[in-house]
């Protein structure tokens, strides 16, 4: 079940296009989900009643406030009130108890005043009942203003408390994970691998590690935007400056807030096809989506971890954590070198090989991208057929996909587990 952090993006459209874009860029790749009207589909009802119901699916409210006042309806709904689209999109925000991150477009010199505009601008910065806002001048300065203030809001207690309260509300129906009351069998055939990588946990809602570096980043360099870090370094350099600095124990408290999400994050379809049909998962992920699946399924299984490495059993799921669990923030292995002492400990090694020799592999999400997943695949050599999964490709992926022997298959996690068959 899919439950990102959705961010609801308002702003007059017309002066404010491409601000709009580059936020909307940002936080995509931040692993959040952008709610935007531009992505809106026509339903048959009006103009609000389109936009309202996604504004209230959301769990945080930007604003963006620009030279234009915007649109004034003159009938319909706030026909009555003088209001722009824009400020009755914020009034609902604030009518929903939804946290509202205002950033306002420096005026330039000699702008002309102009009312309505003025005075909204004033009712939102306002000392009293408005709220601390960030300004801006380019659209690349207000893309790294909102990445750093959602970062900051993911990572502060109080702010994550009123996200969590937010979700609440929106989560009400869906109920909770249930432990089934009766095992079921494991998938007896082990002829098929699964090597999951960080593709499905950001589908399921968890940051992704460009989320993770732009808030090690805020903290390390302020003065730095973070998009200047992305190009630059990995998660694993970053991590490991920041221990340096701040200590392993800060690095993990750290990655622990980051990952204790204020939304409630479950098992996607993904994850329930994937420990009934796998009797091996080779994962890098240090959440708990799996176990989560196999609890609610009822299928039994053993952990290994790096610092616990536990040999597969008959009648149990195995789930190898590469890099560690997050349920014991000892195990997590972050920074290079702790990922280059995974790579050399030749027992936890000789599990994973021994789980991929002579098999076929279904690979799914970034995987590839790890060097201790690589080095397992070198290892083995991988003789028989296997399957990389991804939304796309592009022409320069047969380099990997030449180089182990994979198929490419253009589809999303969900629904090719769902189709597979071992």
């Amino acid at each position: 079940m899919t439950n990102k952090l959705r961010v609801f993006i308002s702003s007059t459209m017309k002066d404010l296009r491409n601000e709009r874009q580059q936020v909307i860029d940002r936080l995509t790749f931040l692993g959040l989900e952008p709610v935007y009207a531009e992505a809106f589909s026509p339903d048959g009802g009006t103009s609000w009643e389109v936009i309202d119901p996604k504004l209230q699916g959301c769990h945080l409210f930007v604003l963006i406030l620009g030279e234009s006042y915007g649109w004034v309806p003159n009938s319909g709904y706030g026909g009555e009130q003088n209001k722009s689209v824009t400020h009755l999109e914020y009034d609902a925000a604030r009518k929903l108890n939804i946290p509202v991150l205002p950033f306002m477009k420096r005026l330039e010199y000699g702008a002309e005043a102009e009312k309505l505009r003025d005075d909204f601008r004033n009712e939102v910065a306002g000392w009293d009942k408005g709220h601390f806002r960030g300004e801006f001048e380019l659209a690349t300065d207000l893309a790294d203003k909102v990445a750093r203030a959602v970062t900051e809001v993911l990572m502060e207690s109080a702010s994550k408390e009123l996200l969590r309260r937010r979700d609440a509300q929106l989560t009400a129906q869906q109920g909770t994970v249930a432990v089934a009351k009766d095992a079921i069998h494991v998938q007896a055939n082990d002829r098929w691998v699964l090597i999951a990588g960080a593709g499905l946990s950001v589908s399921a809602g968890y940051p992704t590690a460009n989320l993770i570096i732009s808030s090690l980043a805020a903290r390390l360099w302020p003065e730095i935007t973070a998009s200047e870090v992305f190009t630059r370094y990995s998660f694993d350099e970053v991590a490991g400056y920041y221990e340096s600095l701040w200590g392993h124990d800060a690095l993990l408290e750290a990655i622990k807030a980051l990952l204790d999400t204020p939304q409630r994050v479950l098992p996607t379809e993904a994850h329930f096809e994937a420990v009934k049909k796998f009797k091996t998962i080779i994962t890098t992920n240090y959440d708990e989506l799996f176990e989560m699946a196999c609890l609610t399924s009822g299928i039994p299984y053993v952990v290994t971890t790096p610092t616990q490495p536990k040999p597969a059993e008959k009648d149990k799921l195995t789930i190898i954590k590469m890099s560690g669990t997050i349920s014991d923030l000892s195990s997590l292995k972050l920074t290079s070198s702790e990922l280059g002492d995974v790579i050399d400990d030749h027992e936890f090694y000789a599990l994973i090989e021994q789980s991929v020799v002579d098999r076929n592999v279904v690979i799914v999400g970034h995987g590839l991208r790890d060097a201790h997943v690589i080095k397992a695949l070198n290892a083995t050599g991988l003789s028989r057929r296997g399957i990389y999964v991804r939304p796309s490709f592009s022409p320069m992926d047969d380099i990997v996909l030449k180089r182990f022997n994979l198929e490419a298959k253009s589809q999303h996690a969900d629904e090719f587990l769902r189709q597979f068959q071992p």
